[in-house]
């Protein structure tokens, strides 16, 4: 743990506790922090990230690279709006 916490300060990485910092800086509660990470937590548990990359890597192999990477781009955005409502 030493040596990741040093290699992670040396490279100017934020680390879980910097987020928890920012979210009381901004005003947040800690509480919403928590939330955040315990429901990226669940849906790597629950396999869906995995199961999500599959099924995404299964349609796009194989397209040329302009359009994976419009898809990509596409399914980053929608996939960031699902999980904001």
């Amino acid at each position: 743990m030493l040596y990741g916490d040093l290699g992670a300060s040396r490279l100017g990485v934020v680390t879980w506790n910097d987020m928890a910092r920012l979210f009381t800086r901004l005003g947040l509660p800690s509480s919403c922090w928590a939330t955040l990470v315990s429901m990226a937590d669940g849906l790597w548990q629950d396999c869906f990230i995995k199961w999500f990359a599959g099924f995404v890597g299964a349609h796009i192999s194989g397209l040329s690279p302009n359009t994976v990477l419009t898809i990509l781009v596409a399914v980053y955005f929608f996939a960031h709006y699902f999980f904001s409502k």
